[in-house]
């Protein structure tokens, strides 16, 4: 049965308490009998039945009547476990946080579809798509996070269940960018202030100073991001995973104020508690950072060796969305650098790891190899990629373009100036901007 998804896994044991003796000795004669396939890492196994075995289970569960009852103890079972890791979410490092929440994908999608079907257990859902929100941000699922927050959002009024909503709304958020990202984050902000949340005020303020960012307003950015930072800091959490990020943020802004001295000590404080929590994510992100500010500094050959460092951390440490950004980076460096092949294949291997997952990685991914495209002659296809480009900067970005994502677009639209009448120019932009996913997608990889 899809709805209970019971091959997914069966925790015993450390998480809710030893199973009862019958039925524990049930689950070791099906696993005996190879009915259930075992799978362990070492500290922990898990249980999976076999496609046949679950589909008996499920007949039978249709014939005595239990199945909605089983669902919805799935459910709360899900339910309880996001409430759980987002906690420890605050303060485990990001890889060893992930390794214990990501075996659960599954379970929390078929919690998710029963809550918000058949269910209609909508405060359920919103536990769950709330706070499991870090999994799919770091697995490089945005547009499945986005989807399960927004269904849970329409079923939670605020007023009910100002707590999840809020939790709920910070989600989305995060999944946002400017405008947007700012008006999703004051509503959670709103609510937060008016349960109490601080920690929770917290993570609102990073959000509206990373939105303020996004659309240019760096100074109201850093006051809102000093907020955060005083409310962490009030709370003794000046040493843990989320103040490292909050500090990357913070560079950011002070790199768009010009003071770089500052936003450099901030990364290196960063990369200090990625050190102290052995934590890859983090680390990560700071060396990303660093190839930025090297970047925009004009060091280009010393940017590129940060971000490809960057990037064998990201996949060591399992960060799906950051490895996605730092391919892009790669191919935008790659540009200015004149290697087409390496721009080309960084590009590629970006769309096709984000095509269905990271709307904003493929966009920007499309952009480089509309950039491509010009160098090597092919400027029609060139323009039509960018039109369908800059309608998806427009629908998942609304917030001006990041340094190298910049290079990489003034490249492209001197190219197209140059090289096309305004006439033609408008008409390609048109055509590229009614294309759909797949067929953009399917040209851009052809170049």
């Amino acid at each position: 049965s899809r709805s209970c998804r019971l091959e997914a896994a069966v925790r015993v044991g450390a998480d809710d308490g030893e199973a009862p003796g019958a039925a524990l000795e049930a689950l070791v004669s099906l696993v005996d009998k190879s009915l259930v396939v075992t799978e362990g890492d070492g500290e922990s196994t898990r249980y999976r039945l076999l496609e046949a075995t679950r589909a008996f289970a499920a007949a039978k569960l249709e014939e005595s009547g239990e199945r909605e009852c089983v669902a919805r103890r799935h459910a709360q079972w899900v339910a309880d476990f996001a409430d759980r890791v987002d906690r420890t979410y605050q303060i485990e490092p990001r890889a060893r946080w992930m390794a214990g929440v990501a075996p659960e994908l599954d379970n929390a999608r078929a919690a998710l579809e029963w809550a918000l079907g058949v269910g209609d257990d909508a405060v359920s859902a919103g536990r769950i798509a709330g706070g499991l929100s870090g999994m799919w941000r770091i697995a490089g699922l945005e547009a499945e996070r986005r989807r399960w927050v927004l269904a849970a959002l329409e079923r939670n009024d605020e007023q009910s269940h100002p707590a999840i909503a809020a939790r709920l709304l910070r989600s989305l958020a995060g999944s946002l960018n400017g405008h947007a990202r700012i008006d999703a984050a004051v509503r959670a902000l709103a609510l937060c202030e008016r349960i109490g949340d601080r920690h929770g005020a917290a993570g609102c303020h990073t959000g509206i100073a990373y939105g303020l960012l996004q659309i240019g307003d760096p100074q109201r950015a850093l006051d809102e991001v000093d907020k955060t930072r005083t409310i962490f800091r009030g709370e003794g959490r000046h040493a843990s995973p989320l103040y490292a990020l909050m500090l990357i943020d913070r560079s950011a802004i002070l790199r768009a104020l010009g003071r770089l001295d500052e936003a450099l000590a901030e990364l290196t404080h960063a990369q200090s508690l990625a050190a102290l929590f052995d934590d890859d994510t983090i680390a990560a992100s700071v060396e990303s950072a660093l190839a930025d500010v090297a970047f925009a500094s004009g060091r280009i050959a010393e940017a590129r060796q940060l971000a490809e460092s960057a990037l064998v951390i990201a996949r060591r440490s399992g960060s799906s969305y950051r490895e996605m950004s730092l391919l892009n980076m790669l191919a935008g460096i790659a540009l200015v650098l004149e290697d087409r092949d390496a721009a080309r294949a960084f590009a590629h291997e970006a769309v096709a790891a984000a095509r269905g997952r990271e709307p904003h990685v493929v966009t920007i991914a499309i952009q480089h190899l509309a950039a491509l495209a010009t160098l090597e002659g092919d400027v029609e296809r060139a323009t039509r990629l960018f039109g369908y480009a800059e309608r998806g900067y427009r629908r998942e970005t609304h917030a001006l373009r990041e340094t190298v994502a910049r290079r990489s677009y003034d490249l492209l639209v001197e190219a197209i100036d140059a090289k096309l009448t305004p006439q033609r120019r408008a008409a390609l932009l048109e055509q590229g901007a009614n294309l759909d996913e797949e067929i953009a997608t399917r040209e851009a990889m052809k170049v």
